[in-house]
């Protein structure tokens, strides 16, 4: 087990960084502690989690390490806020001024068999609203 040791001197602490190396599996260890666990807030970004690591830890490669791993994070990877625009408002397709002049088709499938038959085919002809 790795630890980093708290040393008291007077009335203030002083935290010594604990180096790990190339153990891979005491960086998963730390890293799944810190971002995944309730201790380093659940779930946090790449940057608060390197941060909340380096002032405890030390490892080569060590924010490649965390990318990686936060990356690979799927409960973080649904719970981010996206930083995109808003699409905006829609526009309505122009109404045709000859029937069948535009048709669309689709074919829906993965139904369950009746009839010897599992697909079927929507046409749309779209003339009017």
């Amino acid at each position: 087990m790795i630890r980093a040791t708290l040393f008291r001197i007077g009335s203030s602490d002083l935290m010594v960084e604990c180096g790990i190396g190339n153990n891979s599996l005491a960086q998963q260890h730390v890293i799944q502690a810190l971002h995944s666990s309730g201790l380093g807030g659940g779930h946090s970004g790449i940057h608060a989690t390197y941060h909340r690591i380096k002032a405890l830890f030390a490892w080569p490669r060590m924010k490649q390490t965390i990318t990686s791993y936060i990356q690979s994070c799927t409960i973080y990877q649904q719970a981010k806020a996206e930083h995109v625009k808003s699409p905006g408002l829609l526009t309505p397709l122009p109404v045709p001024c000859v029937p069948w002049s535009v048709v669309s088709l689709d074919f829906v499938e993965g139904l369950p068999t009746s009839n010897k038959k599992n697909v079927i085919m929507v046409v749309v002809v779209k003339f009017s609203k």
